[in-house]
Protein backbone atom coordinates (compact mmCIF):
# COMPACT_ATOMS: atom_id res chain seq x y z
CA UNK A 1 0.00 0.00 0.00
CA UNK A 2 1.28 2.98 -0.72
CA UNK A 3 2.35 5.79 1.68
CA UNK A 4 -0.29 8.52 0.87
CA UNK A 5 -3.12 6.05 0.98
CA UNK A 6 -1.52 5.36 4.77
CA UNK A 7 -1.66 8.68 5.67
CA UNK A 8 -5.26 9.36 4.76
CA UNK A 9 -7.03 12.01 7.00
CA UNK A 10 -8.45 9.06 9.13
CA UNK A 11 -8.76 10.12 12.42
CA UNK A 12 -5.95 8.68 15.07
CA UNK A 13 -6.87 8.21 18.56
CA UNK A 14 -3.44 10.14 20.30
CA UNK A 15 -2.53 9.94 24.27
CA UNK A 16 -5.09 11.67 26.74
CA UNK A 17 -7.81 11.29 24.17
CA UNK A 18 -7.11 13.88 22.18
CA UNK A 19 -8.30 13.16 18.31
CA UNK A 20 -6.79 14.79 14.99
CA UNK A 21 -6.17 14.03 11.41
CA UNK A 22 -2.73 12.50 9.96
CA UNK A 23 -2.03 14.75 8.12
CA UNK A 24 0.11 14.61 4.61
CA UNK A 25 3.77 12.97 4.68
CA UNK A 26 5.59 15.96 6.54
CA UNK A 27 8.84 16.70 4.87
CA UNK A 28 10.72 17.24 7.57
CA UNK A 29 10.01 18.41 11.73
CA UNK A 30 8.33 17.07 14.41
CA UNK A 31 6.33 13.63 13.86
CA UNK A 32 6.17 10.18 14.55
CA UNK A 33 5.63 6.84 13.05
CA UNK A 34 3.36 4.39 14.13
CA UNK A 35 4.42 0.84 12.62
CA UNK A 36 3.27 -2.60 12.29
CA UNK A 37 6.25 -3.60 13.04
CA UNK A 38 9.20 -1.61 14.32
CA UNK A 39 12.83 -2.95 13.81
CA UNK A 40 15.54 -1.19 16.12
CA UNK A 41 18.76 -1.57 14.23
CA UNK A 42 20.05 -4.25 17.38
CA UNK A 43 17.54 -6.99 16.08
CA UNK A 44 14.88 -6.49 18.21
CA UNK A 45 11.23 -5.83 17.12
CA UNK A 46 8.32 -4.17 18.80
CA UNK A 47 5.25 -5.00 17.49
CA UNK A 48 2.46 -1.61 16.80
CA UNK A 49 5.82 -0.06 17.73
CA UNK A 50 6.20 4.00 17.64
CA UNK A 51 9.41 5.80 16.51
CA UNK A 52 8.93 9.79 17.54
CA UNK A 53 11.02 11.86 15.54
CA UNK A 54 11.99 15.49 16.65
CA UNK A 55 14.98 17.93 14.96
CA UNK A 56 16.15 15.10 12.66
CA UNK A 57 17.16 13.38 16.06
CA UNK A 58 14.81 10.15 17.14
CA UNK A 59 13.70 11.36 20.36
CA UNK A 60 11.99 8.09 21.50
CA UNK A 61 11.22 4.39 19.55
CA UNK A 62 9.13 1.36 21.08
CA UNK A 63 6.06 0.75 22.75
CA UNK A 64 4.60 4.02 23.91
CA UNK A 65 2.05 6.70 23.28
CA UNK A 66 2.64 9.09 20.87
CA UNK A 67 3.07 12.30 22.50
CA UNK A 68 -0.38 15.28 22.35
CA UNK A 69 -0.66 17.42 19.31
CA UNK A 70 1.65 15.63 17.66
CA UNK A 71 1.50 14.51 13.60
CA UNK A 72 1.44 10.82 13.18
CA UNK A 73 2.37 8.80 9.96
CA UNK A 74 -0.02 5.32 10.17
CA UNK A 75 2.09 3.08 8.65
CA UNK A 76 0.64 -0.28 7.57
CA UNK A 77 4.11 -2.22 7.65
CA UNK A 78 7.60 -2.59 9.06
CA UNK A 79 10.14 0.39 9.74
CA UNK A 80 13.81 0.32 10.17
CA UNK A 81 16.68 2.38 10.54
CA UNK A 82 17.91 3.37 7.17
CA UNK A 83 20.48 0.45 5.84
CA UNK A 84 24.43 0.74 6.03
CA UNK A 85 26.87 -0.10 3.53
CA UNK A 86 30.41 0.05 4.62
CA UNK A 87 31.76 -0.93 1.16
CA UNK A 88 30.33 1.07 -1.81
CA UNK A 89 32.93 0.87 -4.47
CA UNK A 90 30.29 2.14 -7.12
CA UNK A 91 29.51 5.65 -5.75
CA UNK A 92 32.32 7.08 -6.56
CA UNK A 93 33.18 8.29 -10.29
CA UNK A 94 35.65 5.41 -11.63
CA UNK A 95 37.88 8.01 -13.03
CA UNK A 96 38.45 10.22 -9.67
CA UNK A 97 39.16 7.31 -7.65
CA UNK A 98 41.70 5.16 -10.02
CA UNK A 99 45.62 5.69 -9.81
CA UNK A 100 47.74 3.85 -12.33
CA UNK A 101 51.41 5.25 -11.42
CA UNK A 102 51.51 5.59 -7.96
CA UNK A 103 50.47 2.27 -5.72
CA UNK A 104 50.77 4.04 -2.13
CA UNK A 105 47.92 6.83 -1.67
CA UNK A 106 47.87 7.44 2.25
CA UNK A 107 46.89 10.99 1.86
CA UNK A 108 44.13 10.69 -0.79
CA UNK A 109 40.42 11.76 0.40
CA UNK A 110 38.30 9.74 -1.41
CA UNK A 111 35.77 12.31 -0.41
CA UNK A 112 36.56 14.77 -2.71
CA UNK A 113 35.39 12.71 -5.74
CA UNK A 114 31.80 12.26 -4.43
CA UNK A 115 28.62 13.77 -6.13
CA UNK A 116 25.70 13.00 -4.08
CA UNK A 117 23.56 13.79 -7.45
CA UNK A 118 25.08 10.27 -9.04
CA UNK A 119 22.00 7.95 -10.15
CA UNK A 120 23.96 5.23 -8.29
CA UNK A 121 23.83 7.31 -5.46
CA UNK A 122 19.68 8.07 -5.97
CA UNK A 123 19.24 4.35 -6.66
CA UNK A 124 21.13 3.78 -3.12
CA UNK A 125 18.47 5.73 -1.53
CA UNK A 126 15.90 4.73 -3.16
CA UNK A 127 16.77 1.01 -2.01
CA UNK A 128 16.70 2.02 1.75
CA UNK A 129 20.19 2.64 1.90
CA UNK A 130 21.30 5.87 4.29
CA UNK A 131 24.95 5.94 4.63
CA UNK A 132 27.73 3.97 2.52
CA UNK A 133 31.40 4.16 2.98
CA UNK A 134 33.15 5.77 0.19
CA UNK A 135 35.82 3.29 -1.42
CA UNK A 136 39.61 3.30 -3.60
CA UNK A 137 40.19 1.47 -6.46
CA UNK A 138 41.46 -2.16 -5.70
CA UNK A 139 44.25 -1.61 -8.11
CA UNK A 140 46.29 0.03 -5.81
CA UNK A 141 47.70 -1.16 -2.68
CA UNK A 142 47.09 1.59 -0.32
CA UNK A 143 43.64 3.06 -2.21
CA UNK A 144 43.44 6.21 0.12
CA UNK A 145 40.91 7.35 3.09
CA UNK A 146 37.79 6.31 3.19
CA UNK A 147 34.88 8.53 4.12
CA UNK A 148 31.28 7.63 5.53
CA UNK A 149 28.71 9.50 3.91
CA UNK A 150 25.02 9.59 3.37
CA UNK A 151 23.20 8.87 0.36
CA UNK A 152 20.60 12.01 0.67
CA UNK A 153 20.43 15.60 2.19
CA UNK A 154 23.29 16.88 0.32
CA UNK A 155 22.07 20.77 0.26
CA UNK A 156 24.90 22.85 -0.90
CA UNK A 157 27.56 20.07 -0.45
CA UNK A 158 27.54 16.07 0.80
CA UNK A 159 26.38 15.12 3.86
CA UNK A 160 29.29 13.93 5.41
CA UNK A 161 29.56 11.61 8.81
CA UNK A 162 33.36 11.21 8.95
CA UNK A 163 35.37 12.89 5.84
CA UNK A 164 38.75 10.68 6.98
CA UNK A 165 37.51 7.45 8.37
CA UNK A 166 40.27 4.50 7.76
CA UNK A 167 42.54 3.45 5.25
CA UNK A 168 41.94 1.32 2.46
CA UNK A 169 44.72 -1.45 2.09
CA UNK A 170 44.75 -3.91 -0.56
CA UNK A 171 45.41 -7.55 -0.59
CA UNK A 172 44.60 -9.16 -3.85
CA UNK A 173 45.84 -10.13 -6.89
CA UNK A 174 44.37 -6.67 -8.28
CA UNK A 175 47.56 -5.07 -6.45
CA UNK A 176 50.25 -7.21 -6.85
CA UNK A 177 49.71 -7.20 -10.41
CA UNK A 178 49.58 -3.88 -12.18
CA UNK A 179 52.81 -3.71 -14.11
CA UNK A 180 54.27 -2.19 -11.45
CA UNK A 181 55.87 -2.47 -8.34
CA UNK A 182 54.81 -4.32 -6.18
CA UNK A 183 54.21 -6.94 -8.72
CA UNK A 184 53.90 -9.75 -5.94
CA UNK A 185 52.70 -10.77 -2.39
CA UNK A 186 55.63 -10.47 -1.04
CA UNK A 187 56.41 -7.29 -2.55
CA UNK A 188 53.16 -5.87 -0.89
CA UNK A 189 53.80 -7.49 2.32
CA UNK A 190 56.93 -6.11 2.78
CA UNK A 191 55.80 -2.57 1.84
CA UNK A 192 53.19 -2.70 4.24
CA UNK A 193 55.13 -4.11 7.18
CA UNK A 194 57.71 -0.69 6.74
CA UNK A 195 55.31 1.27 6.60
CA UNK A 196 54.11 0.09 9.82
CA UNK A 197 56.75 -0.28 11.63
CA UNK A 198 57.93 3.41 10.67
CA UNK A 199 54.48 4.45 11.54
CA UNK A 200 55.04 8.01 9.17
CA UNK A 201 51.54 10.10 9.06
CA UNK A 202 48.50 7.45 8.36
CA UNK A 203 50.15 4.91 9.82
CA UNK A 204 50.98 5.60 13.27
CA UNK A 205 47.57 6.25 13.54
CA UNK A 206 46.78 2.65 12.41
CA UNK A 207 49.38 1.08 14.47
CA UNK A 208 48.04 3.21 18.01
CA UNK A 209 44.51 2.05 16.79
CA UNK A 210 43.33 5.17 16.68
CA UNK A 211 42.69 5.08 12.98
CA UNK A 212 40.62 1.42 11.23
CA UNK A 213 42.15 0.09 8.35
CA UNK A 214 39.66 -1.30 5.18
CA UNK A 215 41.77 -4.13 4.24
CA UNK A 216 40.16 -5.16 0.51
CA UNK A 217 40.74 -9.16 0.17
CA UNK A 218 39.10 -11.56 -2.50
CA UNK A 219 39.85 -15.56 -1.74
CA UNK A 220 40.69 -17.34 1.70
CA UNK A 221 44.53 -16.81 0.60
CA UNK A 222 44.51 -13.12 0.83
CA UNK A 223 42.17 -13.14 4.09
CA UNK A 224 45.00 -15.41 6.09
CA UNK A 225 47.62 -12.95 4.85
CA UNK A 226 46.01 -9.68 5.84
CA UNK A 227 45.18 -11.33 9.28
CA UNK A 228 48.78 -12.83 9.94
CA UNK A 229 50.22 -9.45 8.28
CA UNK A 230 48.61 -7.13 11.07
CA UNK A 231 48.53 -10.01 14.18
CA UNK A 232 49.84 -8.05 16.96
CA UNK A 233 50.38 -4.86 15.62
CA UNK A 234 47.38 -3.04 16.70
CA UNK A 235 45.53 -2.28 14.10
CA UNK A 236 42.26 -2.53 13.91
CA UNK A 237 39.39 -2.73 10.98
CA UNK A 238 37.51 -5.20 8.90
CA UNK A 239 38.08 -7.03 6.17
CA UNK A 240 36.12 -6.09 2.78
CA UNK A 241 35.04 -8.15 0.10
CA UNK A 242 35.96 -11.38 2.33
CA UNK A 243 33.88 -14.05 -0.05
CA UNK A 244 35.35 -16.74 2.02
CA UNK A 245 36.19 -15.49 5.62
CA UNK A 246 33.51 -17.97 7.17
CA UNK A 247 36.17 -20.92 6.12
CA UNK A 248 38.84 -19.31 8.10
CA UNK A 249 37.00 -17.96 10.91
CA UNK A 250 38.76 -18.66 13.51
CA UNK A 251 41.99 -16.85 12.11
CA UNK A 252 39.42 -13.85 11.34
CA UNK A 253 38.10 -14.10 15.00
CA UNK A 254 41.93 -13.71 16.53
CA UNK A 255 42.61 -11.08 14.47
CA UNK A 256 39.83 -8.80 15.61
CA UNK A 257 38.81 -7.59 12.43
CA UNK A 258 35.38 -7.79 10.98
CA UNK A 259 34.04 -8.76 8.11
CA UNK A 260 32.15 -6.82 4.84
CA UNK A 261 31.10 -9.61 2.24
CA UNK A 262 31.11 -8.60 -1.10
CA UNK A 263 27.98 -7.87 -2.97
CA UNK A 264 25.78 -10.58 -4.14
CA UNK A 265 23.17 -11.42 -6.85
CA UNK A 266 21.20 -14.06 -8.50
CA UNK A 267 24.28 -15.89 -9.27
CA UNK A 268 25.99 -16.05 -5.65
CA UNK A 269 27.93 -19.80 -5.51
CA UNK A 270 26.55 -22.14 -2.62
CA UNK A 271 30.04 -21.77 -1.08
CA UNK A 272 29.77 -18.66 -0.72
CA UNK A 273 26.10 -18.77 1.00
CA UNK A 274 27.63 -21.36 3.67
CA UNK A 275 30.55 -18.88 4.29
CA UNK A 276 27.87 -16.13 4.91
CA UNK A 277 25.94 -18.42 7.27
CA UNK A 278 28.88 -19.36 9.21
CA UNK A 279 29.86 -15.30 9.51
CA UNK A 280 26.26 -15.12 10.68
CA UNK A 281 26.29 -17.96 13.32
CA UNK A 282 30.01 -16.70 14.52
CA UNK A 283 30.39 -13.95 16.97
CA UNK A 284 32.53 -11.93 14.43
CA UNK A 285 30.33 -8.32 13.45
CA UNK A 286 29.66 -8.38 9.43
CA UNK A 287 27.71 -6.07 6.93
CA UNK A 288 27.42 -6.27 3.39
CA UNK A 289 28.74 -4.68 0.42
CA UNK A 290 26.88 -2.52 -2.16
CA UNK A 291 27.03 -3.41 -5.42
CA UNK A 292 23.55 -3.31 -6.93
CA UNK A 293 21.16 -1.99 -5.09
CA UNK A 294 18.34 -3.88 -6.00
CA UNK A 295 20.35 -7.03 -5.22
CA UNK A 296 21.83 -5.90 -1.81
CA UNK A 297 19.56 -8.06 0.21
CA UNK A 298 19.99 -10.85 -1.64
CA UNK A 299 22.12 -13.06 -0.19
CA UNK A 300 20.57 -12.52 3.28
CA UNK A 301 17.16 -13.73 2.05
CA UNK A 302 19.23 -16.42 0.60
CA UNK A 303 21.58 -17.69 3.91
CA UNK A 304 18.07 -17.41 5.95
CA UNK A 305 16.53 -20.35 4.26
CA UNK A 306 20.38 -22.16 4.97
CA UNK A 307 20.06 -21.38 8.13
CA UNK A 308 21.36 -18.49 8.79
CA UNK A 309 21.22 -16.36 12.25
CA UNK A 310 18.29 -13.76 11.92
CA UNK A 311 19.20 -11.46 14.66
CA UNK A 312 22.58 -11.50 13.56
CA UNK A 313 21.32 -10.96 10.06
CA UNK A 314 19.23 -8.08 10.79
CA UNK A 315 22.15 -6.37 12.93
CA UNK A 316 24.17 -6.83 9.82
CA UNK A 317 22.16 -4.05 7.91
CA UNK A 318 22.23 -1.40 10.75
CA UNK A 319 24.05 -1.58 14.31
CA UNK A 320 26.87 -3.75 13.00
CA UNK A 321 27.21 -1.73 10.01
CA UNK A 322 27.30 0.88 11.32
CA UNK A 323 30.10 -0.60 14.29
CA UNK A 324 32.53 -1.52 11.67
CA UNK A 325 32.39 2.32 10.29
CA UNK A 326 33.04 3.46 14.21
CA UNK A 327 29.70 5.55 13.93
CA UNK A 328 27.62 3.06 16.19
CA UNK A 329 26.70 5.94 18.77
CA UNK A 330 25.14 7.46 16.00
CA UNK A 331 23.55 5.60 13.18
CA UNK A 332 21.97 1.96 12.88
CA UNK A 333 19.77 2.50 15.80
CA UNK A 334 16.34 3.80 16.45
CA UNK A 335 17.40 5.09 19.85
CA UNK A 336 16.89 8.55 21.51
CA UNK A 337 19.70 10.80 20.14
CA UNK A 338 20.57 8.75 17.10
CA UNK A 339 20.16 10.33 13.07
CA UNK A 340 16.70 9.78 12.52
CA UNK A 341 17.27 8.13 9.33
CA UNK A 342 13.97 5.67 8.68
CA UNK A 343 12.74 3.43 6.11
CA UNK A 344 8.91 2.44 5.69
CA UNK A 345 8.46 -1.01 4.40
CA UNK A 346 6.06 -2.70 3.06
CA UNK A 347 6.71 -5.54 4.38
CA UNK A 348 9.71 -7.25 6.68
CA UNK A 349 12.88 -5.85 5.00
CA UNK A 350 14.54 -9.64 5.08
CA UNK A 351 11.25 -10.42 2.74
CA UNK A 352 12.74 -9.74 -0.95
CA UNK A 353 8.92 -8.90 -2.04
CA UNK A 354 9.33 -5.83 0.37
CA UNK A 355 10.50 -2.68 -0.42
CA UNK A 356 10.48 1.10 0.22
CA UNK A 357 7.65 3.07 0.68
CA UNK A 358 9.68 6.25 2.00
CA UNK A 359 13.09 7.04 3.20
CA UNK A 360 13.57 9.61 5.67
CA UNK A 361 17.41 11.01 6.34
CA UNK A 362 18.03 12.99 9.40
CA UNK A 363 14.09 13.19 9.67
CA UNK A 364 13.68 14.59 6.29
CA UNK A 365 11.52 12.97 3.48
CA UNK A 366 13.96 12.03 0.52
CA UNK A 367 12.03 9.31 -1.14
CA UNK A 368 8.79 8.26 -2.07
CA UNK A 369 7.73 4.96 -3.64
CA UNK A 370 3.78 6.73 -4.91
CA UNK A 371 5.99 9.92 -6.16
CA UNK A 372 8.86 7.74 -7.86
CA UNK A 373 6.15 5.66 -9.47
CA UNK A 374 4.27 8.74 -10.72
CA UNK A 375 7.30 10.58 -12.97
Amino acid sequence: MLLTQLCSAALLGLAGGELQPIAATPLAGDFAVRAQVLHLGDGTAVENGIVVVSDGKIRAAGSMDVPTGMTVIEHAGHVSPGMISPWAPNLLPGTERNETTRPFLEDLHLVHAFDGSLEAVEDALSAGITTVQLLGSTRNVVAGRTAAVKTAGHGAGPNVLDRDLALMVVINSSSANNGRYPTSYSGISTELTQRLAVGEGAWGEVKSGRRPLLIAVTDRHDILRATSLFAGSGATGALAGATLAGEVLDAVAASGMQVVVPPYGPGVTSRAIESLTAIANSDVPFAFGLGFPSTFRYAAAVALRDGADETSMRRAFHHDAAVILGLEDRIGRLAPGFDADLVLWSGDPLDLTSSPQAVYVDGVLEFEASVANAR
